[in-house]
């Protein structure tokens, strides 16, 4: 499976959220279908990204 999403075969989405505080909403919009994909609560940084 990750070769094909490395050749771009197979595609994903995941939605971030950021902070702890956000968790609940976030939750409560998972449970509503608010969500396009993964979902995903950021609590620091991503420090691949910098």
């Amino acid at each position: 499976m990750s070769s094909w999403v490395r050749s771009g075969e197979v595609k994903f989405r995941e939605d971030i959220v950021e902070g702890l505080e956000n968790t609940v909403s976030a939750f409560q919009g998972l449970r509503s279908g608010r969500n396009r994909g993964k979902l995903l609560i950021q609590v620091s940084p991503d420090p691949s990204r910098q």
